[in-house]
């Protein structure tokens, strides 16, 4: 307000704070707890919801924005060419894995290019991604089913079918991750250079999945995801 005597309005004011000291002081601390409780409150549940998302991800299998599943090496070209894609990364399919140990679960082989591991969760925690044709990576879930000890260079056992053939191959243990009962699907991933070669040497079924790409793509926002896909 525009007075005449501010000096005597503030002497006024402070005079009164100190005669209500003990009620100033409370009325402080109410503040203070009630930021508090407040920054409590929204800080809960923003790690809830980020659990709740997180946790939705690892069942999907992914955390991306989309997925394009099962299509051809041009159509992923064609999709990376989008201007809506801020970025884009694939992997490719090679089979199931078919070890009696395995079987109870759903055990997918296939060559992740290192980016879509990451948004996968099949990158590893300790180790490294497969270069070499006898190199995989795979999650502890799977090297438990096998009864195999978690160390990088152990000996692990696959089993799986193109067509009609039968392969089973020794691989060497290049790097794991902690895995995920929640996930639907355990990954377990072998190089480029072993999956090519296996796909090279067999006349693939034109209904099966074998060497088939699925992508999995980011936006610039989560705005309207289901029209932008």
């Amino acid at each position: 307000m525009s007075v005449d005597n501010k000096p005597f309005i503030r002497n006024l004011t402070l005079r009164l704070l100190k005669a209500r000291k003990s009620r100033n002081i409370v009325a402080i601390f109410a503040i203070a707890l009630t930021t508090f409780l407040f920054t409590i409150v929204f800080t809960l549940s923003g790690n809830m919801l980020y659990t709740i998302q997180e946790q939705t991800m690892r069942q999907v299998g992914t955390s991306a924005h989309g997925g394009l599943k099962m299509i051809t090496a041009k159509q992923y070209d064609n999709f990376a060419k989008s201007p809506l894609i801020k970025d884009i990364s694939f992997n490719r399919y090679l089979g199931l894995a078919e070890n009696d140990a395995l079987k109870k679960g759903h055990f997918e082989i296939n060559y992740f290019e290192e980016k879509q591991a990451k948004w996968n969760f099949a990158f590893p925690d300790i180790g490294k991604m497969p270069q070499a044709d006898d190199e995989l990576v795979c999650s502890t879930i799977t090297l438990d089913a096998l009864g195999i000890p978690h160390k990088i260079g152990g000996t692990v056992p696959i089993m799986f079918s193109i067509g009609d053939k039968h392969y089973t191959k020794q691989f060497k243990l290049s790097g794991y991750w902690e895995g995920d009962a929640a996930a639907s699907t355990q990954q377990i991933g072998v190089s480029r250079k072993f999956i090519n070669s296996v796909i090279s040497e067999n006349n693939i079924p034109r209904d099966d999945y074998t060497g088939t790409i699925s992508a999995d793509v980011y936006f610039s926002n989560a705005v309207d995801i289901e029209n932008k896909m």
